[in-house]
């Protein structure tokens, strides 16, 4: 009865933050606390081993509402993010009738992707849309050079077709800054002249379509390229503000442009990061749009769609492409974003079929109608962690987007090659951790199946295809990244040869680390695609030797302890040498000098470059 009465958590000791410091210190036994618990992303936040209600004591936005400036809580109360399905449109009516059944079968809105030299007349429109009711579901439009011309054809479709056009939802994907970035040509007009030359089918949708969005900053292409989240938002707000100024030379309000401006960004696994990204994006932009004194602040609230991204998405294993794109489905619907678009696990290497868009759409339903994504709002909002890192994010983004602005602007910095450099800088980090394994692409990288072929099965013209020509450029254009590309160009060289190197696994000696080095060992060569023979073990080197060379391996690994390779591996060389390449699972430090004498040479441990090492290794095979 006594415990029945008493509150629970009068039962527990209060524990101050620094009794939990000292019991860290003692348990560490003197080891670095930083090195050990604090890691730090790419854009150089710090992140601790846990965090308290006293790291939100500083934290001036903590009680902001959801719909109240600086928007940090999302636009409004109750939100549900539009479930995108993209839609190429090659035949109208084709496309209009995959369009209504994608409908039909749960998606919320459609984005239409034009041909690149595609003109679409108020006809055309009518056959892709009569039967898309745009009121209920907002249509996007991709297109590139005709963007203008497709405006206008839209507006006046609009106009004549529905009764009170001013529902109409949507948005027009127009960013010649972006196309700028990725193609590294200068267009013949400058912003302010292609401004002058929007300025009248602006004044017709602000009149017929005024909730259709008519600019799109795309910070995709930045991540796309390998940028961190900082660098995303920093080059996408300063785009913005560029097409702001511009906007204001060619006579055009910012007021007037503000509200018709979409961001889109994309999201990849960094799970928390991701979250708090699109939170401290609202922030930042209704900081920006604040300092244009709106006579209407509300027109400060952003809109966002995010899109998964490639750039950690693979060939090999492709299947795991749909765990990818949940953990990204989530952040983003966590994060606050107003549609979203789950890219299908195998479109980057093959034409998406009926299985995987279907997989792809059905994500988003789960997340909203069984995971009940969409009934609560911010959910992450006072999240110790996702607080934090929303500060911290904001701090950056604006002390980068403040650095842009000071070189010139976004058109300047990447002409100076500043952006680009800054993201190379992040790339060649990646790349490196993904060859050191830091950064694990299962499948790809770590426990890849050397069996998996899939060669027969990939389309080449879509691997890794660049967004831009290859013609004379005004400056350096920004490059699509994606983190499996060595890795898969290594296993498609493995499976064009007629045979397949094999890799026989000499175990011997100690039975936990013969164990723990063939695993190794196998997952090592099985990136490149190679045979890997396994074995249980051997009771001495002669019996080990006699099994490789009847396998007649082209590499032979000796996997074994560190202190037993003295013993074991000078012989197993001498006998095998010449017939198969032989390498050591491990570095034993003791044996190196030695073992180099003897024309020792090729070892394979945990701080190996992997890409380095299997390139070697089907130079020597191949």
């Amino acid at each position: 009865m006594t415990i029945l009465n008493t509150k629970l958590f009068e039962e527990f000791p209060t524990i101050t933050v620094e009794q939990w410091e000292q019991l860290v210190i003692k348990d560490l036994k003197g080891a670095d606390y930083e090195k050990k618990l604090i890691s730090t992303n790419l854009d150089e936040i710090k992140i601790k081993p846990y965090y308290t209600e006293k790291d939100l004591v500083e934290n001036k936005l903590i009680n902001v509402n959801p719909g109240v400036f600086p928007y940090i809580r999302g636009n409004v109360v109750n939100q549900s993010a539009e479930n995108r399905q993209e839609v190429c449109v090659e035949d109208f009516s084709t496309a209009a009738v995959e369009s209504q059944e994608i409908i039909k079968k749960g998606a919320d809105s459609m984005e239409f992707i034009f041909g690149k030299n595609q003109k679409i007349s108020q006809a055309d429109f009518k056959v892709l849309l009569s039967q898309i009711d745009m009121t209920k579901n907002p249509v996007h439009l991709r297109a590139a050079k005709y963007s203008a011309e497709i405006l206008e054809s839209f507006v006046e479709y609009c106009k004549k077709e529905y009764q009170f056009p001013e529902k109409i939802k949507g948005s027009l994907n127009f960013d010649f800054l972006g196309y700028q970035a990725i193609s590294g040509q200068n267009p013949k007009q400058n912003g302010k002249e292609i401004l002058e030359n929007l300025k009248p089918v602006l004044e017709k949708c602000s009149k017929t379509i005024p909730n259709f969005k008519i600019l799109t900053i795309n910070g995709l292409i930045f991540r796309e390229a390998g940028s961190s989240p900082v660098q995303e938002l920093a080059f996408s707000f300063s785009s913005a503000v560029e097409y702001l100024h511009q906007a204001t030379e060619a006579g055009i309000e910012p007021e007037k442009l503000i509200p018709r401006i979409a961001f889109s960004f994309g999201v990849r696994s960094d799970y928390f990061i991701e979250i708090a990204k699109i939170r401290a994006a609202r922030v930042v932009w209704a900081k920006i749009v604040e300092t244009y004194c709106p006579a209407q602040p509300e027109i400060a609230k952003m809109y966002v769609h995010t899109t998964t991204c490639n750039v950690n998405k693979t060939i090999y294993d492709p299947h795991v492409n749909i765990l990818r794109t949940t953990t990204e489905a989530m952040s983003a619907l966590l994060g606050g974003t107003d549609s979203l678009t789950i890219r299908p696990f195998d479109s980057i290497y093959y034409k998406p079929n009926e299985f995987s868009q279907h997989i792809a759409r059905n994500i988003s339903i789960i997340l909203k109608e069984e995971a009940y994504f969409d009934k609560i709002v911010d959910v992450a909002g006072g999240a110790y962690f996702i607080e934090n890192l929303t500060r911290e994010i904001i701090e950056k983004t604006w002390t980068l987007f403040l650095e842009i602005e000071q070189n010139g602007g976004l058109y300047e910095a990447l002409k100076k090659e500043i952006i680009q450099n800054k993201i190379n800088d992040l790339v060649q980090k990646q790349m490196m951790n993904i060859a050191m394994r830091r950064d694990i692409l299962l499948g790809t990288n770590q426990y890849a199946n050397p069996s998996e072929i899939v060669a027969n099965n990939i389309n080449t013209e879509i691997i890794d295809t660049n967004l831009f020509s290859d013609t004379e450029t005004d400056f350096k254009p920004l490059k699509i990244f994606r983190g499996a590309a060595e890795f898969e160009t290594l296993r498609l060289a493995t499976e064009k040869q007629e045979k397949r190197p094999k890799v026989f696994l000499l175990t011997i000696g100690n039975a936990a680390m013969r164990k723990a080095r063939a695993s190794f060992a196998a997952n090592f060569f099985a990136c490149a695609g190679f045979e890997i023979i396994d074995n249980a073990g051997f009771e001495n080197g002669q019996s080990g030797v006699n099994a490789a060379l009847n396998h007649k391996a082209e590499i032979t690994v000796v996997c074994s302890a560190d202190d037993e390779y003295a013993a074991t591996v000078p012989d197993i060389f001498k006998q095998i040498n010449g017939k198969s390449i032989v390498v050591v699972a491990g570095y034993p430090t003791d044996c190196i000098e030695q073992f180099k004498s003897l024309g020792i040479t090729n070892y394979i441990h945990i701080k190996s470059n992997i890409i380095d090492e299997l390139k070697k290794y089907q130079h020597l095979c191949f």
